[in-house]
């Protein structure tokens, strides 16, 4: 136990001689290069995080809300709306509900023209469960008694500055207060005042249009207490699943997903991402490795008489070895340290200042504190692996050998 102890204190003291004697520019150095390499490991990771927890709310706050009712397969529209609406209330777990219509028509202004996803809603409903009137960019909300009005998706008005993703397929420019022409499939036509314009940030979003439930059941009789979709809204103690499994056990003809479950999209490219971030994450590791190996090696090579003078003298070749071992984990260490310091008080808050523009929404950095020790536990046995190596090496050598250079 004595000799273990031993080793251990003399390996410490080497470590604490080898660092205050030693280069300090080499030893910031490394340090930096190891809290670069650390932020690297976690950068694609929260831009992931990040990239993912926007897509959810987004999905579940503009399309779908937590849990969507549809018509069944086959069917366009559920008859007995109100029916069925008051069903959904009474499920526990239900906060509120958003009955809609969809339909396509073409719409036309100015020459431009194109085929858009028309939803017709009850606006206050709509309002409650999903925040598309949180986002009118230009003119006003609907109402409920709006006849005539509609309001248009960035994305379809598009802009004269191009300056929307779809813009190619957009009516360039559309503004409150222009009137447009829409034909329905049936072929009839009816002229619309655009009163307000919404940009969620979410392009799936604002690829579409709204009209009020009242217009619409208005110029089509037939389908008056008919709805395509339900967007159900749950309390936030409610579970999703739960919520979901109670509304398919409801004796209707309906078919039920949770947003979960229309988030294809995002399954996609979070899996895409995934890879990209396991490639990166192992080549960051491989330089962070090789960073140590060339700092170690360089050492270990300019001190290689000195190693075999304190073998000569009675130092043990562990108590050696633990020195050059514990260098490089405090490389690690601290490098871990000042890329925490810098990512949590530089990077992150620079990303809430200005986040990412993409076309799910605005992305900022979310980090889960577990997978970024995780990453620094992984820097740390590279950091090992890469001082082990070459002062493995240099004791393999016999002692005259060490202290003639050889």
């Amino acid at each position: 136990m004595k000799r273990y102890l031993r080793t251990i204190r003399v390996g410490v003291f080497l470590t604490v001689r080898s660092i205050t004697r030693g280069s300090i520019g080499t030893t910031v150095m490394t340090v930096f290069m190891m809290a670069m390499i650390f932020m690297n490991l976690i950068f694609l990771t929260a831009i992931i995080n990040g990239l993912t927890n926007t897509a959810q709310k987004q999905i579940i706050n503009t399309l779908t809300g937590h849990v969507l009712v549809e018509a069944p397969a086959g069917e366009l529209y559920m008859p007995r709306a109100n029916y069925v609406y008051q069903q959904l209330l009474d499920v526990p777990g239900v906060q509120n509900i958003s009955a809609r219509t969809n339909f396509s028509a073409e719409i036309t202004i100015s020459g431009e023209q194109g085929s858009y996803r028309g939803v017709a809603i009850d606006p206050a409903q709509e309002a409650m469960v999903t925040t598309v009137a949180e986002h009118i960019v230009s003119g006003r909300y609907l109402k409920n008694d709006d006849t005539n009005k509609l309001i248009l998706g960035n994305q379809v008005a598009g802009d004269k500055n191009n300056d929307v993703e779809m813009q190619a397929y957009s009516l360039k420019g559309a503004q409150v207060g222009d009137w447009v022409n829409l034909q329905f499939s049936n072929g009839r036509s009816q002229r619309f005042e655009v009163v307000g314009i919404f940009d969620t940030d979410f392009v799936q979003a604002d690829n579409r249009f709204f009209i009020s439930q009242q217009e619409f059941f208005a110029l089509f009789k037939e389908y008056k207490n008919h709805a395509s979709e339900f967007a159900v809204k749950i309390t936030p103690t409610a579970d999703v699943n739960t919520v979901a499994d109670d509304i398919k056990a409801l004796p209707l003809k309906i078919k039920t997903r949770t947003w979960k479950e229309t988030a294809g999209i995002v399954d996609s490219f979070t899996s895409s991402f995934d890879m990209v971030n396991v490639i990166v994450s192992f080549a960051g590791l491989l330089v962070a490795g090789i960073t140590i190996f060339i700092v170690m090696y360089i050492d270990v090579i300019n001190r290689k008489r000195q190693i075999g003078i304190l073998r000569a003298i009675g130092i043990t070749e562990n108590s050696i070895a633990l020195s050059y071992l514990m260098r490089a984990l405090l490389y690690a260490f601290f490098g871990v340290i000042l890329g925490m310091l810098i990512f949590k008080f530089a990077i992150i808050p620079l990303f809430l200042q200005h986040p990412l523009k993409l076309p799910v929404g605005q992305v900022s950095l979310m980090i889960a504190y577990s997978l970024m020790y995780v990453r620094a536990l992984a820097l740390f046995v590279v950091a090992f692996l890469g001082s082990y190596i070459p002062i493995q090496r240099v004791l393999r050598m016999h002692i005259i050998e060490a202290i003639w250079g050889k």
